[in-house]
């Protein structure tokens, strides 16, 4: 484990019914090179440039006994986020080097992505929220809202059981997205696309042409919900 300077803030919320909590802050050290999510709780992880000092603020909530173990790690260039055990769950907030990718699971909890590389994430419940993520997208959620402004990358996969896609691309890229039950809004730079869009229990409004030879796809697809797709 690589992590130096870590700085206990104090406890708060003593004696209260919903459990203590705590919070402290750590500067980073090592190579970092990924990011892998495992465990419940909101996580927020912010790519940096340019070498810039790389932090990591943590919020403690449990029952019972202080927890002691270490939550996270950094193992081989990945940093692992990781829980507290049973009846405590370990929230996040990182800074890394911008552009690096991110994968794991999260059992429920909100999920915020900056400035980071490709993306591979699953949760339970909550939101995912992506904003320029230069790599591969690949988000699904049981529960939750996704959005993603300024994507780079590509190709985007969402998926969510029962809530609302939302996704602006900065760059062409190809998207396949599913909901159950939530509406799906996508937003594409101007190119040449094959478009296949499709609502059970809901209406479709395609404002881009399809073109069968595109060199990019766009599939969208909801069982109960209103799909819009444009270009600009």
């Amino acid at each position: 484990m690589t992590v130096a300077g870590l700085v206990t803030t104090g406890l708060s919320g003593c004696g209260m019914t919903r459990g203590d909590s705590f919070d402290d802050r750590t500067a980073l050290s090592g190579k970092i090179t990924s990011v892998l999510l495992d465990g419940p709780g909101d996580v927020t992880v912010r790519g940096r440039k340019g070498g810039a000092a790389l932090t990591l603020e943590r919020r403690v909530e449990y029952r019972g006994d202080r927890p002691k173990k270490s939550t996270y790690s950094i193992e081989n260039g990945v940093l692992v986020l990781g829980d507290c055990g049973k009846d405590c769950t370990a929230e996040y907030e990182v800074e890394v080097p911008d552009g690096i990718p991110v994968r794991g699971k999260v059992s429920g909890g909100t999920v915020k992505l900056s400035q980071v590389g490709s993306v591979r994430v699953t949760t339970g419940s909550g939101r995912v929220e992506l904003n320029g993520v230069t790599g591969a997208v690949e988000v699904v959620t049981g529960k939750g809202r996704i959005t993603g402004r300024n994507i780079k990358g590509g190709p985007v996969r969402a998926q969510s059981s029962e809530g609302a896609v939302q996704l602006t691309a900065r760059t062409p890229v190809s998207a396949t997205v599913r909901t159950d039950g939530g509406r799906i809004n996508v937003r594409v730079p101007k190119a040449r696309y094959q478009v296949s869009v499709a609502s059970e229990g809901g209406d479709t409004n395609v404002e881009m042409a399809h073109d069968p030879s595109g060199r990019y796809g766009i599939t969208l697809r909801s069982k109960d919900g209103d799909i819009l797709l444009q270009d600009s």
